[in-house]
């Protein structure tokens, strides 16, 4: 597992670090010009103390950086120096740019985290767009990961925000695998769900007590993003920590793509893709229990044992002062809809899309869900 470091203060300890892994004695540094400002200055000063060689590439771009050919072009341009090792300082796209490339050319690789904005530092796949599609890629676990809270805390809301809804879609996440292990009879493992349940209960507890820019929920939120990683490291796909809600987010990435927009932050989107299915679930479930099959009633009522009603769910967005709604983050009607008919098809696992469609209900559950967007 990557040695994780998570607390006040400690990128002035990054020299220190550094010094008791196996890298060699030079490397690439990978960040923006924001993470540069947040973290990544006083970074290259620790590496530099501790005796390596330091490279830098800053991405530049006027609007946010995507995790594409080109952005990997210009990474792999800088690697004809040869680094020891990758640092990556930033969050979401630059975690997947660096950890990619340093499975594709096989060295070590550091992750300075500017943001408590999503659960990929610790895992083993990177998603990627390519030619215009959100693809996930086998890439690798960092060698450590270092998240100072006085950086975290300093992220702007949005992206904590973001955090925030991507472990609170790990409820979604369980329902969708124990769906797909009973329906299907697909690998299920309770010790890995044991964990992403710790990551996601560690979060909701806090939201209960704490604001977004005290340190100790950053921290929280960041200590729970790394355990689902490590879930994820662990199965060896996003399985545990991924459901119909990041599908749907997933699809809403494509059509932006398409479209030439910019929506929310991918945690956002699953925030509220989560209540969305949230209310599919509820749905599904009150077909079910009106149904004959015995089997298919106690499946849905252990599922929903384990989620959240939506009343539930909105009351605890409220109480954290959290906002996922469509409009605030670009998401339209049109585009929920569509998202409910085919974010099924973003990926091959079985999700409670797949349930309702296989049921012939989906059309009609789409439609019902809708009113509330509308």
């Amino acid at each position: 597992r990557s040695t994780v470091q998570v607390g006040p203060g400690i990128l002035d300890d990054v020299a220190s670090l550094v010094q008791r892994l196996p890298v060699g004695s030079s490397c690439l540094l990978v960040c923006d010009q924001n993470t540069y400002e947040a973290a990544g200055k006083r970074v290259v000063l620790q590496l530099e103390q501790a005796g390596k060689r330091v490279q830098m590439l800053q991405y530049v771009r006027k609007g946010p950086l995507t995790a594409d050919a080109y952005a990997l072009g210009e990474l792999a341009f800088e690697l004809s120096a040869k680094p020891d090792f990758l640092v990556g300082v930033g969050s979401g796209t630059m975690s997947d740019l660096v950890r990619y490339t340093a499975y594709i050319v096989g060295v070590p690789f550091i992750l300075i985290a500017t943001a408590p904005s999503m659960d990929g530092y610790a895992s083993t796949v990177a998603p990627l767009v390519q030619k215009g599609s959100k693809r996930t890629f086998l890439a690798k676990e960092p060698l450590a990961i270092v998240g100072d809270t006085d950086v975290l805390a300093n992220a702007p809301p949005h992206m904590i925000v973001a955090g925030v809804g991507d472990l609170l879609g790990k409820f979604i996440a369980k329902a969708d695998w124990k769906l797909g292990h009973r329906i299907t009879g697909e690998p299920y493992c309770p010790v890995i769900q044991e964990q992403v349940d710790q990551a996601l209960g560690l979060c909701l507890g806090e939201m209960k007590r704490s604001c977004l820019a005290d340190r100790r929920f950053v921290q929280v939120v960041m200590e729970g993003l790394i355990l689902s990683g490590q879930a994820i490291t662990m199965f060896g796909n996003s399985r545990p920590a991924s459901g119909a809600d990041h599908h749907l987010a997933h699809f809403w990435e494509m059509k932006a793509l398409e479209q030439g927009r910019t929506i929310g932050l991918h945690g956002q989107k699953v925030g509220l893709g989560t209540r969305i299915m949230l209310q599919l679930y509820a749905e599904v479930a009150q077909r079910v229990q009106n149904s004959d099959r015995a089997d298919l009633r106690d499946l849905f009522a252990s599922l929903m044992s384990d989620l959240p009603s939506v009343s539930e769910y909105d009351a605890l967005l409220k109480t954290a002062s959290i906002d996922f709604a469509p409009s605030t983050l670009g998401i339209t009607a049109d585009w929920i809809e569509e998202g409910l008919l085919k974010a099924m098809y973003v990926r091959d696992r079985y999700t409670i899309l797949r349930f309702a469609s296989s049921q012939g209900w989906l059309e009609e559950l789409a439609s019902t869900v809708l009113r509330d967007y509308k």
